[in-house]
């Protein structure tokens, strides 16, 4: 009944098992909680978002694992910091180490925020050290649909057609974007630019998933030189099934220099994924 689960699978010396290595239930067992709505995982910690939670204020939960074992009830819970009605806290989680970011897309008449937070090692407590509010302040541009951290990294989507990276500096988060990256050239208004980001290393991923030119979507590499993260795309991924159903870029995830851009509107909606190596 929208409560939400999430499922552990921890890869062991033969491989990937074919059933959960942990099982972790809504701790408040409440119809429309949307627990595990979004997932991260980093390390021995796992974060999920619940942003139907509190009148769709929304929570944020973090597992840490002890001596290989995860646990089933959360070593952290946080409600949402800066509570209001359809904040939607959680819809979106990121972790890289020591550091979390939780997207709000329903802050502030939809305008959007996301909230950087320091994990200490043991989990506890998880303190915001940054609250990221939406550059463009405009009404339904749902900044933080979308977030990723790696390392001093933090990218966040809008689905208004822009993405945000913010790069730490010496002492702390900025409250500025580092840079904007606007939607490409021959894309247009209402295509969703910025409805999924992923970042790696000196790597973003941009994805939109709506019907264009080049069919059910597109997804934009990033990546940066002498330091400097470039505005614009130094590749850019069309849809391979040309449909414009396709949802291509839905979901993207970067690791190691390989791609992956999911397209779940493909086919007669099974949905297909599709990866890339360079």
């Amino acid at each position: 009944a929208g409560a939400g689960v999430a499922y552990v699978y921890e890869k062991g010396a033969t491989g990937w098992p074919a059933s959960p290595t942990a099982t972790l239930t809504d701790p408040d067992a409440t119809s429309g909680d949307l627990f595990g709505y979004s997932v991260a995982v980093s390390g021995s910690a796992i974060v999920i978002g619940a942003p139907g939670t509190n009148s769709n204020a929304g929570s944020e939960y973090i597992y840490i694992a002890s001596s290989s074992v995860w646990p089933t009830t959360p070593t952290v819970i946080a409600p949402n910091p800066a509570p209001s009605l359809c904040d939607g806290f959680g819809v979106s989680v990121a972790i890289s180490g020591s550091n979390v970011v939780v997207g709000a897309a329903g802050s502030n008449a939809y305008a959007g925020m996301a909230f950087i937070e320091y994990k200490s090692p043991s989990g506890m407590p998880t303190d915001i050290v940054r609250s990221l509010y939406d550059p463009a302040g405009t009404v339904d541009d749902f900044f933080g649909t979308s977030v990723s951290v790696s390392g001093k990294t933090v990218v966040v989507g809008s689905e208004a057609g822009a993405a945000y990276i913010y790069t730490k500096g010496t002492t702390a988060w900025p409250s500025t974007p580092t840079a904007t990256l606007p939607d490409p050239p021959g894309g247009f208004p209402g295509d969703n630019f910025g409805t999924a980001v992923s970042v790696s290393g000196s790597v973003v991923v941009v994805g939109d998933n709506v019907a264009g030119p080049t069919g059910g979507g597109q997804a934009y590499l990033y990546t940066t030189i002498d330091s400097t993260w470039v505005t614009e795309p130094v590749a850019t991924l069309t849809d391979p099934g040309g449909n414009l159903a396709d949802e291509f870029g839905r979901a993207v995830a970067v690791s190691n220099g390989a791609v992956i851009v999911g397209a779940p509107g493909t086919g007669t909606g099974e949905g297909a994924a599709y990866m890339y190596t360079g």
